[in-house]
Order: C-alpha cells, then structure tokens, then sequence
C-alpha cells in the first residue's frame, strides 16, 4: 500500500523536475533575446553617431577647406591646427568604425547562440512530450496490475497455492512476465 503511493507520489514529481528544466531553458532564452536586443539598440545608436560625427566630419573638412583658399597667406600654427583637429576626428571615426565591426561580430554571435538556443529547446519539449506520454502509459499499466490484485478473491488464492495443479501459479507468473515486458518498452531512454 505504501509502495503503491510511493509511486504514485513519483510519478507525480517527475514532471514538475522537468519543467524546471524548460524553465531555466526558457530564462536563457530570454536572456539572449535580452542580450540580442541590447546589442541591437548600441548597433543602431553607434550607427546613428557614426553618422552624426561623418557629416560633421564632411562639414568640417569643407569649412576648413573654404578658410585654407581664404587663408592662403595665414600663417603656419593655424594650419597645424586644424590638421591636428582633423587628425583627431579621422581617429575617433576609426575608433568608432572598430566598435561597429565588434558590435556586428558579437550580434552574429549572439544570432547563432539564439539559433542553437532554440534547436535545444525544441528537443527538450520533445523529450518532455515523450516523457509525459510515457509516464501516461505507465500509470495505465500499473493501474491495470492493481486491478488485478483487486480482483483476486479467496478462491484465486487457494488456486495459487494448491500444490497439485500448479497451473494459476504459472499463468500469475506469465501475467507478472508480459507486464515487466510491457513496463520495460515504456522505460524512458535518455538521449
């Protein structure tokens, strides 16, 4: 009787460990969602200053360019620097093309990683369905085993017991066989 809700109590753990599962599944996948969104949005505000600071760039170099014809005259100090203020902007917008390449590279990263994500969370359902199925299967089975031991009267133990015939003793042990065949074509395998 205590075995018998032991197992019970089993069947109905099982599953609740599984979800656990698919719950930490289902947090990485939202953390990588989280993650892609975030890489997404300094993508698009990098893109947005890259542009930005070219047109201020090109504005620059045509101001500079206007006062160089002015100033042909000027004198040597002032040329150095607007030079330095254009070498200057050539660094920052190197610096920031580098980020934008880096940005890109870690969302394709964080695409693949998605990608992989979703495959494994598509196999685990899998395996839940299969698992939840199984379980469905094995608690028929065993319900059919306590029928069977609900069903046995005094007679059927007398059967069992008598020495001569032997022959309820060898169908129980047929019976006990063909559900141990059964329960073992239900065993869940781990992939």
């Amino acid at each position: 009787m205590n075995t018998t809700r032991l197992f019970l109590i089993f069947l109905l753990v099982l599953p609740t460990a599984t979800i656990a599962g698919e719950k930490e599944l289902k947090n990485a996948l939202s953390k990588a969602q989280y993650m892609l969104r975030q890489a997404s949005a300094e993508k698009v505000s990098i893109e947005k200053e890259k542009r930005e600071i070219q047109l201020a760039f090109d504005e620059y170099r045509k101001n500079a360019e206007k006062k160089r014809k002015q100033e042909a005259k000027g004198s040597k100090k002032q040329a150095q620097q607007l030079s330095e203020k254009i070498d200057a902007y050539k660094e920052h917008y190197e610096e920031l093309k580098n980020n934008f390449i880096a940005l890109r590279k870690s969302h394709i990263a964080l695409d693949r990683e998605k990608a992989a994500i979703t495959t494994d969370m598509a196999l685990e359902k899998k395996k839940f369905s299969l698992c939840i199925e199984n379980n469905r299967k094995l608690f028929e089975v065993n319900k059919e085993i306590l029928g069977e031991y609900e069903n046995k009267g005094f007679f059927s133990i007398l059967k069992q017991n008598e020495p001569m015939m032997g022959l309820s003793r060898v169908q129980i042990e047929n019976l006990v066989q063909e559900y141990q065949y059964e329960n073992e074509d239900l065993l869940v395998i781990d992939y």
